[in-house]
């Protein structure tokens, strides 16, 4: 857990874990990914979900392509979620929280 008041903290700051949700598939084959957005409401979830046959491999692919839409590269475009009040202040607290509740358990 960071020091640094989540706000001030960039998306690198984040562990790949803390940054993505996931769930296991049908019949327990795949594991998917996608981006935690946490409860709110606000905040549309784009399409960053992805499969893959462990936890780890799913979690690693998805925040990849959650880090490369921030910068705009490849195919995702920059996604506003990703960027100003979203990022800093719904995205970011949230993560900042599930950091800190795993750290408590």
């Amino acid at each position: 857990m960071s020091s640094i008041p989540y706000f001030d903290r960039t998306l690198d700051s984040f562990a790949d874990e803390t940054i993505t949700k996931t769930q296991i598939g049908k019949e327990s084959r795949s594991w998917y990914a996608s981006l935690d957005v946490g409860p709110t409401q606000y905040i549309s979830d784009p399409d960053f979900l992805t499969y893959a046959n462990t936890r780890d491999e799913a979690i690693r692919l998805c925040a990849a392509k959650i880090r490369a839409a921030a910068q705009g590269v490849g195919e995702h475009i920059q996604y506003r979620c990703l960027t100003g009040y979203d990022l800093h202040y719904r995205l970011m607290q949230h993560w900042s929280e599930k950091e800190y509740s795993r750290q408590a358990a």
